[in-house]
């Protein structure tokens, strides 16, 4: 009888301790906790993949945390790059996976993203006839698809307004209108600024 008296006090004990806790709220004073949005932007500076002119991107992104530190959403790029007169410019947008290691004031963390969309080659067209040299734009789309991963650190400044530094990696499409064919593999540090957003605060 004290037996099944003790075993009863014991289980009434642990069901009490399991409710409680269920009960407590949950601390969303940390960030990236599930159900909060992340928007922001990066952008970066880098050696070009044809020749020695600068390669110039920016990402815009929105994502949303479907558990704590991990979030999905939606990417959309721009990159551009000179060759002389020429002027490749590439514009793409696909799904995103970023994942923070830490929920601390400095958290590093990983991104990645697979996009598609087109590139525009643009430049001058020279035409010499026997009254003289004319020239003409001249403009030529392809469809492309790229990869991207960025590995970084995310600082607080205020509550809600985070600054990211990042290494970043993409395969970008050569331009077979100026005679480059394959990827091009393009390494660049980037800066960034995003928002994290709880609307049930």
């Amino acid at each position: 009888m004290r037996k099944l008296l003790l075993l009863y006090l014991l289980c009434h004990g642990w069901s009490s301790q399991a409710q409680a806790r269920l009960n407590l709220p949950i601390d969303r004073s940390l960030p990236f906790s599930r159900h909060t949005w992340l928007a922001g932007f990066q952008m970066g500076y880098s050696k070009g993949t044809y020749s020695n002119e600068r390669y110039s991107a920016t990402h815009l992104y929105g994502s949303y945390f479907v558990v704590d530190k991990l979030a999905i959403g939606l990417a959309a790029s721009r990159g551009q790059e000179n060759l002389g007169a020429a002027q490749d410019v590439a514009i793409s947008v696909g799904p995103m996976v970023r994942y923070q290691f830490t929920r601390t004031r400095l958290s590093p963390f990983l991104v990645g993203s697979y996009q598609f969309g087109q590139a525009t080659v643009s430049g001058i067209r020279y035409k010499v006839s026997p009254s003289g040299t004319t020239t003409s734009a001249d403009t030529q789309n392809r469809p492309i698809q790229s990869r991207y991963v960025g590995l970084g650190l995310s600082l607080r400044v205020i509550k809600a307004c985070r600054l990211d530094l990042l290494l970043t990696w993409q395969d970008k499409p050569g331009a077979t209108e100026l005679g480059f064919n394959g990827q091009y593999n393009l390494l660049q540090t980037q800066l960034g600024v995003n928002y994290l957003l709880d609307r049930r605060r």
